[in-house]
């Protein structure tokens, strides 16, 4: 592919590191869509999840993927656009950070979230977190240090059990366009902070009413 409109934001030649993507549902699937679209290819992939048909319209499969694992559903489509990347078939309690990394964590629990922060991420100088949690029309994006002790300490006050969480509806816990929205603002600062710039630690995002709103540790 040719990225010669985007190279003044981000140049994907120059990017080294890998990204694992943990979690290939309504963010993580198309977090990995728009990776590829912005030229990245060293991406690795972990869910232990089928597709099913009420993940089609909120995610980046179609139905010709139904009932197959989502990795292997993303790796069939990341093919499609000449990018081979890494699929793991399988629930993350930690994983192996060898060199500079980006961990972007879309998973479903509280609780893996914690689980795969304290196994592999915290205190870790070689990652860069970026995690996300989406209701249906609204989402928030951390974006942390693992080294830093204040952001340390904002993201784990940020922590809390899932019994705690506000229980949606069914019909209310995913929308393409909030999943689409919140995906794109993943990987651009994925590459703002690439290219040096730190995003804000927290940023909430409202589809209605339209509202983005960033805050740093004080």
């Amino acid at each position: 592919m040719n990225f010669w409109r985007q190279l003044d934001v981000f140049d994907p030649s120059k990017f080294e590191k890998r990204v694992h993507v943990i979690g290939c549902g309504a963010i993580g699937s198309h977090v990995v869509d728009t990776l590829i679209k912005a030229g990245i290819e060293n991406i690795s992939v972990y869910d232990y999840d089928l597709v099913e048909d009420h993940n089609i319209p909120n995610q980046v499969f179609n139905q010709d993927h139904i009932n197959k694992m989502k990795v292997e559903a993303m790796a069939q489509l990341a093919k499609l656009n000449g990018v081979k990347i890494d699929a793991h078939e399988k629930k993350v309690e930690s994983i192996e950070i060898d060199g500079e990394s980006y961990v972007i964590l879309a998973v479903d629990s509280m609780e893996s979230r914690k689980e795969i922060w304290d196994n592999c991420i915290k205190m870790n100088p070689d990652a860069r977190l970026i995690e996300t949690r989406m209701a249906a029309e609204h989402g928030i994006i951390h974006v942390v240090d693992p080294i830093d002790p204040d952001e340390v300490e904002y993201w784990e006050d940020q922590w809390f059990p899932s019994s705690e969480a506000e229980e949606s509806a069914c019909t209310n816990r995913a929308v393409a366009t909030t999943a689409k929205l919140l995906s794109s603002v993943v990987v651009h600062y994925l590459m703002t902070w690439e290219n040096g710039d730190k995003p804000p630690i927290h940023t909430m995002v409202c589809m209605r009413p339209l509202a983005v709103v960033t805050k740093d540790v004080a």
